[in-house]
């Protein structure tokens, strides 16, 4: 005669299987782990023109992976999964250091002494008018002939339980593109382990100065089909943004994006807003245009600045700052004379840069937040780069 089991081996039936799954997904779970391990790497390069030796540092955290080069600063690979877990490389770029060094895009580089544009080549510091050199007609833009996107930058790598990181440090020299005062700088990238790219930047001195500091990666987060990013919805949290004169100087007063083709409060695609006829789109190609901090300004801590998104790979960039606002630059001016990566023919709107940092001008405009820093007073700026998969 079968007799029914009783509630003591109910119980360690119930106990076996809810062991058995933790155990499978504790085991899983270690498992994605340890194919996805913290590691940083360094390797040669190549040679610049003068001779100097050039290192390309890897960083890996999880599942996304980055690589830049002491050779002004410039990432030249983010890798991050689309839905299906798929890696790619969401920033345009070249193959070798040559075309780094002598076509000049400024594909992902860091970006001083000032980034965007500064009139007539001069600046207001202390109380006085400084001639800048002028690399763009008669104004200076995104920090003169040579500005720290050609620089060499000594690199070091770092790791911790939760972080992999390169620090980069430069030595800007006092009258360097005309800029007054020793500037000691270091940016910082540092892969987390949610898919975070966070970006330091810090710049001291020893007299007074103007520093303007921002990344000028051109993201593309469908690269595989060699297509621009017209399709790509963009939405921004800002409220406000600065018309441009016909040489690209914001116009004084920042104007609601309400109404225009620069209201991006909900998420639209790229080519919708181009699509607009408009005499700002008309004297930018496109968009290049200041995107002004969200209110409330609570400046200088953290603020949401835009997203990014491709609903075919599902891909999704999200872009925080402290900074006062962002340059969303839609890469107006590539063009297939432009050979990037594996030798791609890069078109015109290929990828878009989102530059967060100060007002554009500032140093030459007094109405503008002073952009000066002394020897008390230093230049200090984060920006977190989010990377995940859209629902």
């Amino acid at each position: 005669m079968d007799k029914k089991p009783s509630k003591m081996k109910n119980r360690f039936a119930k106990w076996t299987k809810f062991h058995i799954t933790t155990s499978i997904a504790i085991a899983f779970f270690c498992s994605t782990a340890a194919s996805s391990p913290i590691s940083t790497q360094v390797e040669k390069y190549g040679i610049l023109s003068d001779g100097t030796e050039v290192y390309q540092y890897s960083l890996k955290n999880g599942q996304i992976g980055l690589k830049a080069i002491n050779y002004g600063g410039i990432i030249t690979e983010i890798s991050v999964p689309d839905r299906d877990g798929k890696l790619s490389n969401v920033v345009l770029g070249y193959d070798d250091l040559r075309s780094y060094e002598t076509k000049n895009r400024f594909f992902g580089a860091i970006v001083g002494r000032y980034a965007n544009r500064i009139r007539n080549g001069r600046a207001l510091i202390d109380g006085k008018q400084v001639p800048l050199s002028k690399n763009k007609g008669i104004h200076q833009i995104h920090g003169g002939a040579k500005g720290f996107d050609k620089v060499f930058w000594q690199g070091k790598t770092e790791s911790g339980k939760d972080f992999s990181r390169l620090v980069l440090s430069y030595k800007s020299v006092a009258g360097e593109e005309g800029f007054p005062g020793n500037l000691d700088v270091t940016v910082t990238y540092t892969l987390l382990t949610d898919n975070t790219l966070k970006v330091d930047y810090l710049a001291t001195t020893d007299a007074p100065t103007v520093v303007n500091l921002t990344q000028h990666s051109y993201f593309n987060l469908r690269p595989e089909t060699q297509q621009d990013v017209l399709s790509h919805q963009l939405k921004t949290y800002s409220s406000k943004f600065f018309p441009i004169d016909k040489e690209g100087f914001p116009v004084k007063p920042a104007k609601l994006v309400a109404g225009t083709p620069f209201d991006f409060s909900r998420f639209k695609t790229i080519g919708s807003a181009l699509n607009e006829h408009d005499e700002q789109l008309e004297f930018a190609k496109g968009i290049d245009h200041y995107f002004l901090r969200p209110p409330p300004s609570n400046f200088p801590e953290m603020a949401e600045m835009a997203v990014l998104k491709d609903d075919v790979s599902g891909r999704q960039l999200s872009v925080s700052s402290t900074a006062r606002g962002m340059q969303i630059y839609s890469a107006n001016y590539l063009n297939e004379s432009v050979v990037g990566r594996s030798g791609q023919k890069y078109k015109i709107h290929q990828g878009i840069c989102l530059e967060t940092g100060e007002y554009p001008n500032a140093p030459a405009e007094p109405s503008f937040p002073s952009t000066e820093i002394t020897p008390d007073r230093p230049f200090q700026s984060s920006t977190v780069f989010r990377f995940s998969v859209a629902n």
